[in-house]
């Protein structure tokens, strides 16, 4: 009979320690790569593993919405150039500076500090954006540090890009309260809010008295509080318009809650019977 032999628990302990520190050490070794020293450009935003990488994160706004980052270049003998250039899904962005490139006084770098700031063009939106960094000492010796930039919209911008699909409405204040109350012929509508300022829906299957209305307008608050829709309830009277105000309770790129709080007495319901509907971005 062969002997059994059995390792103490500890020995297992210490051995699942040593891979973490292991695992560890290789990932600072990972962001401590072999920058040169001198000249040397770092970017006050997030650091990715990698020779000189990192990212940052900015929303669009059609009002403008300007990125700013603090960049430190580090040179014993002093900056003899800097230059900034810009790429677009990986290809030099003619657009940006001269045929791509921001060329930096070195005289206004003062003690090493460069405020770098840009305004995202609603063109950014979702594309690969990068910029590099290059500068140059009086030594004659170059570096580089490269920032990955992802450009997002604003939720309120993203609104009319979307098909906003109905997923809930929850009878808020209902026994019990939050019950789900959405109707199978709601399940497939969408509401679409365009940048003139115009909306509509979408039916699939249409609900009592859906085919009968019109929509005119759509006015978002300044807060996001508040969502305002105007509409006709009945085509056949054209002039004849009603106002809804919803309260926004949530709004993200792929979320949109509104609530409200209606008077249901003449359908058998309470007189401040408040609903939530749930919708959801889908592609437009």
């Amino acid at each position: 009979m062969k002997p059994i032999c059995i390792v103490p628990n500890y020995l297992h302990l210490s051995f699942v320690c040593l891979i973490i520190l292991l695992l560890s050490c290789c990932k600072e070794e990972g962001l401590k790569d072999n920058w040169p020293s001198d000249p040397r450009i770092t970017l006050s935003t997030d650091r990715l593993a990698g020779h000189a990488q990192f990212s940052a994160n900015h929303e669009y706004s059609a009002t403008g919405s300007n990125l700013s980052i603090d960049v430190t270049i580090e040179s014993t003998s002093g900056i003899k150039s800097f230059q900034i250039t810009k790429t677009f899904n990986l290809k030099i962005d003619s657009s940006y500076g001269t045929n791509g490139v921001v060329t930096v006084d070195p005289s206004t770098i003062s003690g090493g500090k460069y405020t770098f700031t840009y305004s995202p063009d609603i063109l950014d939106v979702n594309q690969l954006i990068g910029f590099t960094f290059t500068a140059v000492n009086n030594n004659g010796i170059s570096a580089e540090s490269d920032l990955t930039l992802n450009v997002n919209l604003t939720p309120r911008e993203n609104l009319p890009l979307k098909k906003w699909q109905l997923r809930s409405t929850l009878f808020v204040n209902g026994d019990p309260p939050n019950q789900e109350s959405i109707q199978d012929c709601n399940k497939d509508d969408f509401l679409l809010l365009n940048s003139d300022g115009t909306w509509s829906m979408e039916y699939g299957t249409y609900c009592f008295l859906e085919a009968l209305e019109g929509w005119v307008s759509w006015e978002l608050s300044e807060d996001n509080k508040t969502l305002t829709l105007v509409k006709i309830p009945n085509v056949f009277q054209p002039t004849v318009t009603s106002t809804v105000v919803y309260e926004v309770t949530e709004l993200t790129l792929t979320n949109l809650h509104l609530q409200q709080t209606v008077d249901m007495s003449d359908l058998g319901g309470g007189p401040n019977d408040t609903f939530l509907y749930k919708y959801v971005a889908t592609p437009r």
